[in-house]
Order: C-alpha cells, then structure tokens, then sequence
C-alpha cells in the first residue's frame, strides 16, 4: 500500500498565516502614517531653511500651522503639543537653522483604558492580561527633525 504526502496549506497552517498577515497590515497602517508625517515636516523644514531663511522664531511660529494644513496636516492631531514646544528656530545673517523634538506613541491593539487618563502612573495601575497585551504592543516613535539654509 502506497501513501501518498499532502501538499499544501493546512486549514490550521492558511489561518495562522493570514493571522500573521492580518498583524503586519496593522503595524503598517499605524506605522506608516508616522512616518508620512515626519517626512511632510522635514520637508516644511527644508523648504522654510531654503526659500525664508529671513523669517523670526515669531513668523515661524505664527506661519507654521497654516503650511502644515496646506500640505494636509492637522497641527492639533497630527503632531504633539511637544512639537511647538521644543520648536526652535535660529536665523541670523540670512541663513535658518530650524529645528524641534517630539514623542509619538502608537497603539496597535488600543489604548489601555487605565491610560486614557493623562495623570496615571503607569507604575500604580493593575492591568489586565488583555490591558497588559496592549500595554507590550505600544510602539514608542522619538523623533528629532532640522533643516539649515545651505
């Protein structure tokens, strides 16, 4: 009696592989919108080091959030308050140096609801396994952007 080998998927083998394939579609879709907007800012940076040199730390300022929204940028969602914050601009004998810092978190499996509240400490709250899951899946994102008038 011959037996003959099974080729192919399993049932169980083509669910964990869409399973795995369903996770990296996640991660990308909160991760590439990260970068997009990093991108976006680095080139405002460039193009205000390179075409204003000339402008204030005020105009800067003041001017920043309405380019942001012309290159589809939402100033109060789409970056921190840390952003303008740490926004730092230099421009003396017509050349700029801009620059700034910011932290972006991002939850691929949601925001824990313990966390939903800015003055918890993470360190005094007891979490669920599910909480705990989401809590290990949290993508950290530090970024540092400058341009400088060439």
């Amino acid at each position: 009696m011959k037996m003959e080998h099974q080729r192919g998927f399993s049932l169980a083998g083509l669910l964990l592989v869409v399973a795995l394939l369903a996770l990296v579609v996640d991660y990308g879709y909160h991760i590439i919108p990260v970068y997009t907007v990093k991108g976006t800012i680095q080139n405002i940076f460039r193009s205000l080091a390179t075409h204003h040199p000339d402008y204030t730390q005020e105009e800067v300022r003041r001017k920043l959030p309405e380019i942001m929204r012309v290159e589809y940028l939402d100033p109060e969602k789409d970056v921190p308050e840390e952003f303008f914050d740490n926004l730092v601009v230099v421009s003396e004998d017509g050349k700029m140096d801009i620059s700034t810092e910011y932290q972006v978190e991002v939850w691929p499996l949601g925001m824990p609801e313990p966390f939903r509240d800015p003055d918890v400490d993470e360190e005094d709250v007891e979490l669920s396994l599910f909480e705990r899951l989401q809590l290990k899946a949290r993508l950290v994102f530090d970024f540092e952007i400058s341009a400088h008038t060439p």
